[in-house]
């Protein structure tokens, strides 16, 4: 994963995102982020922010689908979007905070949730083991 900075006003924030599936069920998973510490003195902790359309988060004004998901500033270095609907990409940003201020957001980094497409050309064959009173069933494809 690429890791993207942005240096604003003093304040520093690289971000990377990674989707994992959310052991609870297969309908939501979770995107994961990280990123590096601050190079900028005195920062006490990040926000997190989601849209549901590309630079939805950075532009001027923000889309409607902009969301800042921490209640708090994340003191840690990462966080987990937990039950996020599969179905769509999301682009993620973060900020720096130091105090009362601000950095204005990342470069954003795409979540996709989309499933894979089925597999074309799929076939079966099945295979009798008579002598064991077996039927395997064997099945072949082709990846998009």
């Amino acid at each position: 994963m690429k890791r993207r900075w942005l240096l604003i006003a003093g304040l520093a924030v690289a971000l990377i995102a990674s989707v994992g599936t959310d052991a609870r069920a297969q309908a939501t998973r979770s995107v994961e982020l990280a990123w590096d510490a601050s190079v900028s003195p005195g920062v006490t902790g990040y926000n997190i922010y989601r849209s549901e359309v590309t630079g939805g988060c950075v532009g001027v004004p923000q889309d409607p689908t902009c969301v800042k998901l921490n209640p708090a500033p994340i003191s840690g270095l990462t966080f987990t979007d937990i039950g996020v609907p599969v179905g769509k990409a999301y682009f993620y940003t973060a900020t720096a905070f130091r105090n009362t201020l601000e950095s204005i957001h990342s470069v954003e980094v795409e979540g996709n949730l989309i499933p894979p497409e089925p597999p074309t050309n799929l076939q079966i064959v099945a295979v009798l083991l008579a002598g064991l009173g077996l039927l395997l069933l064997l099945l072949f494809w082709r990846r998009r």
